[in-house]
Parts: C-alpha cells; sequence; structure tokens
C-alpha cells in the first residue's frame, strides 16, 4: 500500500507494487503499437504526449482514488512504451555514423 496516503485517507488500498505491475505488463504489449504510433506522428510529438502521460501519473496523487491509481498506471505504461520508442528513434535521426557511439553512450550514462 501506499503508506502515506493509507495514513490520512483509510479508504485508499492503493499498492504500488500492483501499480508498477500493471506499468510494465501494459509497456510489455504497448511496445508492440509503438512504433506504428510514432511513425504516424513523428519522435518529437510523441515524446510530448508520453511526457504528458507521466504528468496525468503524478497529478493522480493529488487527489488519490485507488482505482484512478490502476487506470494511470496503465495510461504511464502505454506512455513509457511511445517515450522509449520516439528517444531511440529522434537519437538515431539526430546522429550518424561518426557520432552515433557517442551520442549513445551520453545517453546511457545520462
Amino acid at each position: 500500500m501506499v503508506q502515506s496516503i493509507q495514513k490520512q485517507d483509510s479508504n485508499y488500498h492503493g499498492n504500488g507494487f500492483i501499480s508498477m505491475c500493471v506499468v510494465y505488463a501494459v509497456l510489455a504489449i504497448a511496445n508492440w503499437f509503438a512504433p506504428a504510433f510514432v511513425n504516424y506522428f513523428g519522435p518529437r510529438v510523441s515524446m510530448i504526449i508520453s511526457g504528458l502521460t507521466y504528468i496525468i501519473f503524478i497529478a493522480n496523487f493529488l487527489y488519490p482514488l485507488t482505482w484512478l491509481l490502476y487506470v494511470v498506471s496503465v495510461i504511464v505504461g502505454l506512455g513509457a512504451a511511445v517515450i522509449w520508442t520516439a528517444q531511440g528513434n529522434y537519437f538515431t535521426l539526430c546522429s550518424n555514423d561518426e557520432t552515433m557511439s557517442r551520442n549513445s553512450g551520453l545517453f546511457w550514462a545520462l
């Protein structure tokens, strides 16, 4: 349980472990569809849209509801698949044969 919220609202029964399981299960499935999304919208717009899903997930904790935690976990799972795909695509577009290894190293170091 998210214990700090549970102390303030005894009706809240959201579980962070289940939430992360939902996020990564949706991420695994959405990875099959994310390239089509990025291809249609382009990497920049895709990163903006998927970044908004993370904002929605964080905003959920302003007014915490148990069911909403799991709904936004699905939404952020979709966003995570898109943002990873879009970042890889954008990284490739911004690199050439000479800068690919340097840019890749910087990307993973950060």
